[in-house]
């Protein structure tokens, strides 16, 4: 499979796919001008990354 320069696939497992589910949930009601219920699954790894580097 050819993928964008810059991206990289990564397998989930179901555990972390509902993790990722409750977050957007979470992230929708608490930003609701920034994430949505239809906020990518990348948009979220993303942010959870930016928020491990602010917090290191």
């Amino acid at each position: 499979m050819t993928l964008k320069k810059g991206f990289t696939r990564i397998a989930v497992s179901r555990a972390t796919e509902d993790r990722l589910k409750n977050l957007r949930r979470r992230l929708s009601s608490e930003m609701p001008d920034r994430f949505d219920e239809n906020t990518s699954m990348h948009s979220l790894i993303i942010w959870m990354l930016d928020e491990m580097n602010r917090h290191l």
